[in-house]
């Protein structure tokens, strides 16, 4: 049986783009991604946990007032 997962397509707009840019200084040292810094921008607009297998993010999450939950 296959279950699909609740899942919703945002578009990354300006604002998030820019919220994803600004975060480079913190998350450089630690190999973040663009596609890393959107996720974190986007959870810290919803005000949603961030769910990764990545433990580096457990690192930046302070710093950019994000909840980030390792998912193993």
């Amino acid at each position: 049986m296959r279950r699909e997962l609740p899942v919703t397509m945002v578009p990354v707009d300006e604002d998030l783009a820019v919220q994803a840019a600004l975060m480079a200084a913190v998350t450089k040292p630690f190999g973040l991604s663009m596609g890393d810094r959107i996720c974190l921008a986007l959870a810290r607009r919803t005000g949603l946990p961030a769910l990764t297998a990545d433990r580096s993010w457990l690192q930046v999450q302070t710093a950019l007032g994000v909840t980030v939950e390792a998912i193993r």
